[in-house]
């Protein structure tokens, strides 16, 4: 797969602690030809200041990667809370989330999801994530221009 090229992408990531944020962004960065990665706990004052940023629509993203590695109570609070502000409501979700478990992309999709991406075991394996998220992001486009 080629680079994306979108002016730019800006994207909220609302990471766990699974997550290596520095291999991650790289990964993205390599997949889209220029990229901002706003990384954002999952914790009540992370939910904040990404729906405060949200409201007042500086800087609001293109595209949210939701890591989620288990289906804890908080991780679907987080969701559901992102998906009750309505700026970004109509942004795309995408979970970066446990792929060994047959159950999670159900459940992703059920939780409010655009995308399911299952996080590598290995850090080698990371830029496939930037793929598969230009994968998602570049077929979301065309569907839209069509």
């Amino acid at each position: 797969m080629n680079r994306v090229s979108v002016s730019p992408l800006r994207v909220f990531l609302f990471k766990r602690e699974f997550v290596d944020v520095f291999h991650l962004r790289l990964a993205i960065g390599m997949a889209f030809d220029e990229c901002y990665v706003n990384v954002i706990d999952q914790n009540d004052a992370g939910l904040r200041t990404a729906c405060a940023a949200a409201r007042s629509g500086r800087a609001l993203p293109s595209l949210i990667l939701f890591e989620r590695m288990h289906r804890e109570p908080r991780s679907v609070r987080a969701l559901e809370s992102i998906r009750n502000v309505p700026e970004l409501r109509p942004l795309p979700i995408v979970i970066l989330g446990d792929g060994e478990d047959p159950d999670a992309v159900l459940r992703a999709y059920q939780d409010g999801a655009d995308a399911f991406v299952p996080l590598p075991q290995r850090a080698s394996e990371l830029p496939r994530i930037g793929r598969d998220v230009a994968q998602f992001w570049w077929e979301r486009h065309l569907q839209k221009s069509a």
